[in-house]
Protein backbone atom coordinates (compact mmCIF):
# COMPACT_ATOMS: atom_id res chain seq x y z
CA UNK A 1 0.00 0.00 0.00
CA UNK A 2 1.36 3.40 -1.05
CA UNK A 3 1.61 6.31 1.52
CA UNK A 4 0.45 9.33 0.79
CA UNK A 5 3.39 11.87 0.48
CA UNK A 6 3.72 15.19 2.57
CA UNK A 7 5.25 18.03 1.31
CA UNK A 8 6.09 20.61 4.38
CA UNK A 9 6.08 24.01 2.97
CA UNK A 10 7.91 27.36 4.57
CA UNK A 11 7.79 30.95 3.40
CA UNK A 12 10.84 32.83 3.79
CA UNK A 13 12.54 35.95 3.80
CA UNK A 14 15.96 36.41 5.35
CA UNK A 15 15.40 33.36 7.94
CA UNK A 16 18.66 32.56 8.73
CA UNK A 17 18.53 32.92 12.59
CA UNK A 18 15.36 30.36 12.12
CA UNK A 19 16.08 28.10 9.34
CA UNK A 20 17.58 25.58 10.51
CA UNK A 21 15.61 24.89 13.60
CA UNK A 22 12.07 25.04 11.63
CA UNK A 23 13.74 22.50 9.04
CA UNK A 24 14.89 20.24 11.22
CA UNK A 25 11.82 19.82 13.28
CA UNK A 26 9.66 19.29 10.08
CA UNK A 27 12.10 16.05 9.17
CA UNK A 28 8.92 13.85 9.26
CA UNK A 29 8.20 14.90 6.07
CA UNK A 30 8.39 13.45 2.83
CA UNK A 31 9.57 17.14 1.00
CA UNK A 32 10.20 20.42 2.53
CA UNK A 33 10.37 23.13 0.49
CA UNK A 34 11.41 26.72 1.20
CA UNK A 35 9.38 29.82 -1.00
CA UNK A 36 11.86 32.46 -0.64
CA UNK A 37 10.59 36.27 -1.69
CA UNK A 38 13.71 37.48 -2.09
CA UNK A 39 16.84 36.94 1.08
CA UNK A 40 19.72 37.95 0.66
CA UNK A 41 21.06 36.55 3.79
CA UNK A 42 22.32 32.93 4.19
CA UNK A 43 18.60 31.48 3.90
CA UNK A 44 19.36 29.77 0.87
CA UNK A 45 22.64 27.75 1.59
CA UNK A 46 21.18 27.05 4.91
CA UNK A 47 17.87 25.66 3.48
CA UNK A 48 19.99 23.51 0.71
CA UNK A 49 22.76 22.00 2.78
CA UNK A 50 19.48 20.25 4.77
CA UNK A 51 18.12 19.30 1.34
CA UNK A 52 14.96 21.39 1.15
CA UNK A 53 14.11 22.65 -2.49
CA UNK A 54 14.61 26.05 -2.53
CA UNK A 55 12.09 28.23 -4.58
CA UNK A 56 12.13 31.53 -5.29
CA UNK A 57 8.58 34.01 -5.77
CA UNK A 58 8.86 37.07 -5.54
CA UNK A 59 6.30 38.63 -3.07
CA UNK A 60 4.08 41.06 -5.84
CA UNK A 61 0.53 39.78 -4.55
CA UNK A 62 0.65 38.69 -0.81
CA UNK A 63 0.85 35.53 1.45
CA UNK A 64 -2.29 33.73 -0.53
CA UNK A 65 -0.63 33.96 -3.33
CA UNK A 66 2.78 32.89 -1.92
CA UNK A 67 0.90 29.75 -0.03
CA UNK A 68 -0.99 28.83 -3.61
CA UNK A 69 2.09 29.00 -5.57
CA UNK A 70 3.71 26.56 -3.12
CA UNK A 71 1.16 24.42 -4.02
CA UNK A 72 2.01 24.33 -7.79
CA UNK A 73 6.17 23.06 -6.59
CA UNK A 74 4.92 20.06 -5.04
CA UNK A 75 3.35 16.78 -6.53
CA UNK A 76 2.91 15.83 -2.32
CA UNK A 77 -0.54 14.76 -1.20
CA UNK A 78 -0.70 16.58 1.76
CA UNK A 79 1.11 20.14 2.65
CA UNK A 80 1.82 21.24 5.77
CA UNK A 81 2.46 24.93 6.29
CA UNK A 82 5.20 26.02 8.87
CA UNK A 83 6.47 29.49 9.42
CA UNK A 84 9.98 29.85 9.68
CA UNK A 85 9.91 30.97 12.87
CA UNK A 86 7.48 27.58 14.08
CA UNK A 87 8.71 24.78 15.55
CA UNK A 88 7.05 21.20 14.96
CA UNK A 89 6.58 19.72 18.57
CA UNK A 90 6.83 15.65 19.27
CA UNK A 91 3.07 15.76 19.53
CA UNK A 92 2.45 17.74 16.61
CA UNK A 93 4.83 15.52 14.81
CA UNK A 94 1.93 12.99 14.46
CA UNK A 95 1.09 14.92 11.66
CA UNK A 96 2.28 10.93 9.46
CA UNK A 97 -0.53 9.53 11.14
CA UNK A 98 -3.11 12.04 10.19
CA UNK A 99 -2.53 12.11 6.71
CA UNK A 100 -1.61 7.83 6.08
CA UNK A 101 -5.15 7.56 7.62
CA UNK A 102 -6.95 9.03 4.74
CA UNK A 103 -9.21 11.44 6.31
CA UNK A 104 -10.28 13.90 3.81
CA UNK A 105 -10.28 16.82 5.95
CA UNK A 106 -8.31 20.41 6.39
CA UNK A 107 -6.12 20.44 9.88
CA UNK A 108 -5.53 23.04 12.47
CA UNK A 109 -3.27 23.06 14.80
CA UNK A 110 -3.06 25.26 18.12
CA UNK A 111 0.24 28.15 18.22
CA UNK A 112 1.75 28.91 21.22
CA UNK A 113 2.85 32.20 20.48
CA UNK A 114 6.26 33.61 22.21
CA UNK A 115 6.50 37.26 22.46
CA UNK A 116 9.58 38.89 23.93
CA UNK A 117 10.85 35.75 25.72
CA UNK A 118 7.20 35.17 27.45
CA UNK A 119 4.85 32.32 26.27
CA UNK A 120 1.76 33.83 25.98
CA UNK A 121 -1.22 32.64 28.15
CA UNK A 122 -4.20 34.98 27.39
CA UNK A 123 -5.48 37.52 25.81
CA UNK A 124 -5.42 38.10 21.67
CA UNK A 125 -2.50 35.50 21.52
CA UNK A 126 -4.45 32.62 22.98
CA UNK A 127 -5.80 30.51 21.89
CA UNK A 128 -4.48 30.73 18.60
CA UNK A 129 -5.25 28.14 16.05
CA UNK A 130 -4.01 28.71 12.15
CA UNK A 131 -4.99 25.83 9.41
CA UNK A 132 -2.00 24.50 8.23
CA UNK A 133 -2.13 20.90 6.86
CA UNK A 134 -4.71 19.53 3.86
CA UNK A 135 -4.68 17.74 1.14
CA UNK A 136 -3.24 19.89 -1.84
CA UNK A 137 -5.57 19.68 -4.21
CA UNK A 138 -8.65 20.84 -1.79
CA UNK A 139 -7.40 23.77 -0.60
CA UNK A 140 -7.10 27.51 -1.86
CA UNK A 141 -5.86 30.67 -0.06
CA UNK A 142 -7.24 34.08 -0.26
CA UNK A 143 -6.49 37.75 0.70
CA UNK A 144 -3.13 39.49 0.87
CA UNK A 145 -1.98 40.25 4.50
CA UNK A 146 -4.08 37.87 6.63
CA UNK A 147 -4.62 35.11 4.40
CA UNK A 148 -7.38 32.65 4.46
CA UNK A 149 -8.47 29.28 3.38
CA UNK A 150 -10.97 28.18 1.22
CA UNK A 151 -12.18 24.86 0.84
CA UNK A 152 -15.23 22.55 0.83
CA UNK A 153 -13.78 20.06 3.49
CA UNK A 154 -14.70 19.85 7.12
CA UNK A 155 -11.83 21.55 9.28
CA UNK A 156 -10.31 19.64 12.31
CA UNK A 157 -8.24 20.34 15.10
CA UNK A 158 -4.86 18.20 15.51
CA UNK A 159 -3.38 17.85 18.82
CA UNK A 160 -0.32 19.26 19.75
CA UNK A 161 1.00 22.35 18.76
CA UNK A 162 3.81 24.63 16.98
Amino acid sequence: MNMPKLAVIILTKNEETNIVDCIRSADFADEIIVIDSGSVDKTKQLAEGLNAKFVYHAMTEGFADQRNFALTQTDAEWVFYLDADERVTPATAKIREIVNGGKQAVYSVRRENIVFGQRMYYGAHRPDYAVRLAPRQAICWTGKVHEGIQTNYPICKMTGYL
